[in-house]
């Protein structure tokens, strides 16, 4: 009975003992996602896509060509080829490099996403541990005194039933148990927060006192606006069809290019005038456009399956945001209820009669406050249904990482 309350008494003063550290907000735990290395890695390869920022030229390439005239050095021709690329071909190539800096843009913003969501994930699972483990405690000394109780009947000989102590006793171990896990998990999700925080020094605690209540995640999820179609994932598809037809427009202006090249020749011939010397040419394609059919038609065919897979994405994410509101709305209802059966039952009004000092069986008061946590213990077991619904709420729907961003588990009532 006793070697509960060492390890209680840890836990308890590893929880009290955070209140005098250093506070984290859930706003500077956001903040740290644009901070993370994935995404700084990204915007590092945007930056520098940006400042190289390549551009087709006019100018394909110069050539200069010397022959030989009868073996006679003096007789020595020269010609100069200048290759060009069609205007077309510069203006395609100058959109599929903007449509490959919008495929490295909606990454990072899914990089980002990815980033936001970890930490939404994991506030949610310091705050729910938090509540958790203070459950525990309490039920810890319910069950505590429900021994101390029953040991004091059987020392008085009041025939304490040994079944009721085995009972107490295996509460009691599997509550010690139980806390130790929430303790392991707040204590782990504590250490991720603080490293997920730039700046923050170790053994700072998570400040909870704006966290969005169980109360208000209906509320909060009704009022979001109805943007699906921002989801990062969604954007980076679109982007990658954008693209696959940009370098479909890229081979189709080089198959349809007119000028090939520009050529200036010099026979240097020593009895000629120079007049007769210097000769112009130019090359031309003619309408056959030979291997591009073939490069165009499989690029029509990996275009039409990323579309495909767009659309397939869009009804899915739609789906995604459908289920997770109805869902949330049915917890919602079942929480509400919940707590309407917390207050008003036998257990609560035995509790308050003996708060007002009408005298009862301390077992029957013990019993009746342990039931009472196990309601609250229920109403946490659909909280942390509720949080996970609006989480996924907010990620399939791609709000976490809309501009500008937002902190959604902070209670704005």
């Amino acid at each position: 009975m006793k070697k509960a309350f060492p390890l209680f008494a840890c836990i308890c003063l590893l929880v009290a003992g955070g209140f005098a550290q250093k506070m984290l907000t859930t706003d500077e735990v956001l903040a740290g996602a644009r901070q993370d290395a994935r995404v700084r890695t990204q915007a590092g390869h945007l930056e520098y896509a940006r400042q190289v920022d390549p551009r087709l030229p006019f100018l394909n390439g110069v050539s200069l060509r010397t022959q030989t005239d009868r073996l006679e050095l003096q007789r020595q021709r020269y010609t100069v080829r200048i290759s060009t690329n069609g205007f077309r071909e510069m203006r395609a190539a100058r959109r599929y490099q903007q449509v490959g800096l919008l495929v490295a843009e909606s990454r990072g913003r899914s990089l980002l996403h990815e980033a936001l969501s970890e930490r939404y994930e994991l506030l949610i699972t310091h705050r729910l541990a938090e509540r958790e483990l203070e459950l525990y405690r309490q039920l810890l000394l319910v069950y505590e005194d429900k021994l101390t109780v029953l040991h004091t009947q059987a020392a008085l000989g009041a025939n304490a039933d040994v079944e009721d102590v085995i009972e107490a006793e295996y509460d009691r171990d599997e509550t010690v148990l139980r806390a130790t896990a929430a303790e392991q998990v707040l204590q782990e999700s504590r250490n991720t927060l603080v490293a997920f925080t730039p700046g923050a020094k170790t053994g700072s605690v998570l400040d909870t006192a704006g966290f969005l209540s169980a109360n208000n995640l209906l509320l909060a999820a009704t009022s979001l606006p109805d943007q699906a179609l921002q989801h990062p994932e969604l954007l980076e598809q679109a982007a990658r069809v954008a693209r696959v037809d940009a370098e479909f427009q890229t081979e189709k202006a080089h198959s349809q290019k007119l000028l090939d090249f520009v050529q200036v020749r010099h026979d240097n011939r020593p009895s000629e005038p120079l007049s007769r010397d210097i000769s112009f040419a130019i090359g031309l394609n003619l309408p056959f456009r030979g291997a591009s059919t073939y490069k165009m038609a499989e690029l029509k065919i990996e275009k039409n399956a990323a579309e495909a897979e767009l659309l397939q994405e869009q009804a899915e994410t739609a789906r995604s945001v459908q289920e997770a509101r109805s869902q949330l709305l049915a917890l919602d209802a079942q929480y509400r209820q919940a707590q309407q059966q917390l207050t008003g039952n036998q257990a609560e009004h035995t509790l308050r009669q003996a708060a007002a000092g009408v005298a009862a069986d301390p077992m029957t008061l013990l019993r009746a406050k342990e039931l009472l946590l196990k309601r609250r213990q229920r109403l946490l077991n659909l909280e942390v249904e509720m949080y996970a619904r609006y989480l996924d709420l907010l990620d399939s729907g791609g709000y976490l990482s809309a501009e500008p961003l937002v902190n959604y588990l902070a209670d704005r009532r």
